[in-house]
C-alpha cells in the first residue's frame, strides 16, 4: 500500500465518523449531531462496531472510502487506536480532550482538539475543510514517527526496564 498515494488522493466529501459513547457523544445526543451535520451538509456514517479484526487492506478501504473526516468525541478513552489508524490512513481527525489527543494532536496542524460542545463541533467541521490535506500529511508523519507500535515498544521496553530495577 503506497500511503502517499492515498494522502495526496485526500478530498473532503463531507463523510463524518463520529464515534460516540451509546448513544451521546459526551453531552451532546446523536440527534444534535445528525442534525448539525445536515445543516453542515455532511454525511453521518457513525462508526461500525468491530466484530472481527480487519487486515490492513480493509482497514484502508473503510478509512478512504467510507469516511473523509474522524471525529472523537468521547467522554473517555484510552489509547484511541480508531484515531490513531484514521490518522495513518490520511483521514483528517477532530477529538475532544481525551485518551491521547492532546499528545497526538497538534491543534490545525495535524488535527484539532475542541470542547464536546455543539458550537466547537460546528467551527472545527468547518475548519477541518480547509486544512484537511495538511493535517493528513503532517499526522501521516507523526503517527510514523511517534505513535506506531515499533515507536510505542520502544517506550514501552524503557518503562518496563525502569520497573524492573
Amino acid at each position: 500500500i503506497d500511503y502517499n498515494d492515498i494522502i495526496s488522493s485526500v478530498s473532503v466529501t463531507k463523510k463524518v465518523a463520529v464515534i460516540e459513547e451509546g448513544n451521546a457523544v459526551g453531552s451532546i445526543s446523536s440527534e444534535i449531531i445528525s442534525s448539525l451535520l445536515e445543516k453542515l451538509d455532511f454525511k453521518f456514517c457513525p462508526a461500525i462496531r468491530e466484530e472481527k479484526m480487519r487486515s490492513e487492506d480493509e482497514m484502508v478501504k473503510y478509512y478512504h472510502n467510507e469516511i473523509d473526516i474522524y471525529v472523537e468525541m468521547s467522554a473517555g478513552a484510552g489509547r484511541q487506536n480508531g484515531m490513531v489508524e484514521a490518522g495513518c490512513c490520511g483521514v483528517p481527525v477532530i477529538s475532544s480532550k481525551v485518551g491521547i489527543a492532546e499528545n497526538l494532536i497538534i491543534q490545525g496542524v495535524n488535527g484539532l482538539i475542541c470542547n464536546r460542545k455543539i458550537e466547537d463541533v460546528e467551527n472545527c467541521l468547518k475548519e477541518i475543510v480547509s486544512i484537511a490535506k495538511n493535517c493528513s500529511r503532517n499526522m501521516r508523519k507523526d503517527i510514523e514517527s511517534k505513535w506506531s507500535w515499533e515507536a510505542q515498544s520502544k517506550l514501552f521496553e524503557v518503562m518496563f526496564k525502569e520497573i524492573v530495577k
